[in-house]
């Protein structure tokens, strides 16, 4: 599970294409990755202020970005983004699930009713809420 930036890790973790980027591969494949509020285009990110500690050029961030690799087929998603997110984070969560879908993989896009980006996670740790049911369901197969 990953939330924002973690959300982002998560998906390129389970990319084989952005893998080699480092030179490092996952020890063993997960069978399911729930990304919560990620992002997965890096290349606004280098048009804006919050690039200038990281430097991304518009190649970089491509480079760097799930959203241009295939998955692991053999990866359920979870992509799970708040109503009151950014326009953005949730074009950009749509645009994964749809991309992903298409490669075969297993996916189920969730938008968390009456949450924003840094809220959202409350649902994770509740076992009362919708999010949190869902999110069990795939423990019980």
């Amino acid at each position: 599970m990953g939330h924002s930036a973690g959300a982002h890790l998560l998906a390129c973790a389970i990319s084989p294409g952005i893998q080699g980027q480092g030179r490092s591969t996952l020890l063993t494949r997960p069978q399911r990755a729930i990304l919560i509020g990620g992002i997965y285009d890096l290349e606004p990110i280098s048009q804006t202020y919050v690039n200038e500690p990281l430097g991304l050029s518009i190649e970089s961030a491509r480079a760097l970005s799930p959203q241009f690799y295939n998955i692991d087929p053999f990866v359920a998603l979870d992509i799970v983004y708040a109503e009151h997110e950014t326009k953005e984070f949730i074009r950009q969560s749509k645009a994964f699930a749809d991309k992903c879908s298409i490669t075969g993989s297993h996916v189920e896009l969730t938008e968390v009713q009456g949450r924003h980006h840094f809220d959202i996670m409350y649902d994770i740790a509740h076992t009362e809420t919708a999010l949190f049911q869902q999110l069990s369901e795939f423990a019980d197969k």
